[in-house]
């Protein structure tokens, strides 16, 4: 049987891998010695990455996820995933301490890569276009 690829979820993996791969030329520009404002390219992150997860949630089956508290868990840890941004604006932006930017990326990294891996594996199967499951397990 031939398989109809979800066109949302397509694109909304495109703008989230995107919105993830922006930061590439500004990581590029750092390592050259420049001194880029990062403000531009967090804005690009945040709509591309936002605007993909929103596609993605409406793309994907309506019914509740197989798993909820793994569902859950996923949710809180990319919350606080963003939520470890805080304390370094607090810190870097108020206070005006220079401070390393490493502890802060792992955390956030870390809380949104293993949370969106725990809520994706916790959903049900996407359904395609002709309303068949992606499943190749039948």
């Amino acid at each position: 049987m031939r398989k109809v690829i979800n066109r949302k979820l397509v694109i909304a993996n495109s703008l989230i891998g995107l919105g993830v791969a922006v930061w590439i030329p500004y990581l590029l520009a750092i390592g050259a010695g420049e001194h880029p404002s990062i403000f531009p390219t967090l804005v690009v992150h945040l709509v591309l990455v936002l605007g993909g997860a929103r596609m993605k949630r409406r793309g994907r089956s309506q019914s509740e996820p197989v798993n909820r508290s793994r569902h859950r868990l996923g949710l809180a840890l990319v919350i606080a995933g963003v939520l470890v941004w805080i304390p370094y604006l607090y810190t870097k932006h108020i206070l005006h301490e220079q401070l390393s930017i490493a502890p802060y990326l792992v955390g956030h990294l870390s809380g949104v890569a293993l949370g969106g891996y725990l809520r994706l594996s916790s959903s049900p199967t996407p359904k395609t276009l002709n309303g068949e499951s992606n499943d190749d397990t039948r």
